[in-house]
């Protein structure tokens, strides 16, 4: 099986960057300014808002199937470049979702609760959804797009992710996950 995986160098994107190369698997792990440090990985290092550049490197790479664990996921950092955000968080997921349709692969894409206010809980996936902020908002932008853009997407939403990241500054309990010995990814 051959990954093309977005997003690798960060807290989600290095947990299946991980669990990928363990299992086997031949993973493109595509990076921007960190660089990957797990061995066995195809390492690429371009600007995902690139649609030219992306979609020279997924023609190149022949993946079986594409993860795209990019985003700008911090809510107050969207807040500050929201173009960015639109361009990571929605026009990314897009591109992938196509160059997958085009060619038929598996695509697995990543969202947020934060799709959902907080005020009602106990949500699943047909929950109407009510973003509060702009990440949210091109989160939930992302979901609808993606799924029109291709059917046989699986978007996973998920909640605030704690663990290690590479950098030692993505999760607010760095380093007390390394001193228990547990992962909570």
């Amino acid at each position: 099986m051959t990954i093309f995986l977005t997003g690798a160098s960060g807290l989600l994107g290095n947990a299946l960057a991980t669990a990928f190369t363990k299992s086997g698997w031949t993973v493109h792990a595509v990076h921007n300014k960190r660089k990957p440090t797990q061995p066995g990985l195809h390492l690429h290092k371009i600007d995902l808002t690139d649609s030219k550049e992306l979609r020279h490197l997924l023609n190149c790479s022949k993946p079986d199937s594409i993860v795209n664990a990019a985003a700008l996921s911090v809510p107050a950092k969207c807040q500050e470049d929201p173009l960015l955000s639109k361009a990571l968080n929605v026009a990314l997921p897009v591109e992938l979702a196509q160059v997958a349709a085009d060619q038929e692969l598996r695509f697995i894409t990543f969202s947020t609760d934060l799709v959902f206010d907080g005020k009602l809980g106990n949500y699943h996936p047909s929950s109407p959804t009510n973003p509060t902020n702009l990440y949210g908002e091109h989160k939930r932008e992302s979901e609808i797009r993606v799924e029109e853009t291709y059917e046989k997407t699986c978007i996973i939403r998920l909640p605030l992710l704690m663990g290690n990241s590479p950098s030692g500054t993505r999760s607010t309990v760095e380093g007390k996950v390394q001193e228990t010995g547990y992962s909570i990814i």
